[in-house]
């Protein structure tokens, strides 16, 4: 089968149904990879579904990446999240990019749509997220696991992506400390230099900035509580950043 399509998506937590996103994409798709991040046992619906489980648990994205390259046929890799919504519209585009471009340095690239509590969220960065989610292996290889500095071709599609990331309030705290421990890792990796004037301001920075120049005022008080939620995501990358260098688990 030519234009073979890889799904890498991520299990933050034990109770995740992962059936609404491989179900959507089950025309698209030829192989599921799930980098875990949980190191407790991996619940049956998932072991059930045709797919590889790909340990994370020292949240080396690179080396996971490098598994799932070696146990992959795919063309082409297609990374999302389990709280990515993927309607017709959007499958159809993700069909169409696949089809009308060969397997080289190219990748496709959705404006996502932030749910927060009970509704999307108008104004923060989360609101003006624009991410990368489907890589030819040759971008895939330079990008994730070479580390190249080729420039990528990125197209961006019109249409916008819905990211239904908050379940309830713990959840929604996990996810965000999981993506301050990976982003502290990759900072790791490139000797990134933490002080503690950088882990105590920051914060501040970033609550400042959420909160008016991403204008997250404009929500409300939900705006308030996501500005503070992002600030205290950036206390956690430095904090997990001090604690690479000094090899604190």
């Amino acid at each position: 089968m030519k234009n073979k399509v890889a799904l890498i998506t991520f299990q933050y937590h034990q109770n995740i149904n992962f059936e609404p996103l491989i179900n959507s994409l089950k025309d698209f798709i030829t192989e599921v990879f799930i980098l875990s991040f949980d190191e407790k046992t991996i619940l049956d619906s998932i072991t059930k579904q045709n797919t590889k489980i790909i340990s994370c648990f020292d949240f080396n994205i690179k080396k996971s990446f490098q598994n799932v390259l070696e146990q992959s046929g795919a063309d082409w890799f297609l990374l999302l999240t389990p709280y990515d919504v993927i309607d017709d519209v959007i499958l159809k585009d993700l069909k169409s990019f696949v089809s009308n471009n060969s397997t080289n340095n190219i990748c496709l690239a959705f404006k996502k749509k932030t749910f927060f509590i009970d509704e999307y969220i108008n104004y923060s960065s989360l609101s003006t997220l624009t991410e990368t989610v489907l890589y030819s292996k040759e971008t895939f290889v330079n990008y994730f696991i070479n580390d190249s500095s080729v420039s990528l071709k990125i197209n961006e599609s019109k249409y916008i992506m819905p990211y239904n990331l908050y379940q309830d309030y713990d959840q929604f705290n996990l996810v965000l400390t999981i993506n301050a421990k990976l982003q502290a890792f990759k900072q790791y990796q490139q000797n990134e230099n933490i002080s503690f004037i950088k882990i105590f301001f920051s914060p501040f920075i970033t609550f400042i900035k959420e909160l008016f120049l991403k204008k997250c005022i404009f929500n409300g008080f939900k705006g308030l509580i996501l500005a503070n939620l992002l600030a205290f995501r950036t206390l956690k990358v430095n904090l997990f950043l001090w604690m690479q260098y000094r090899h604190i688990e």
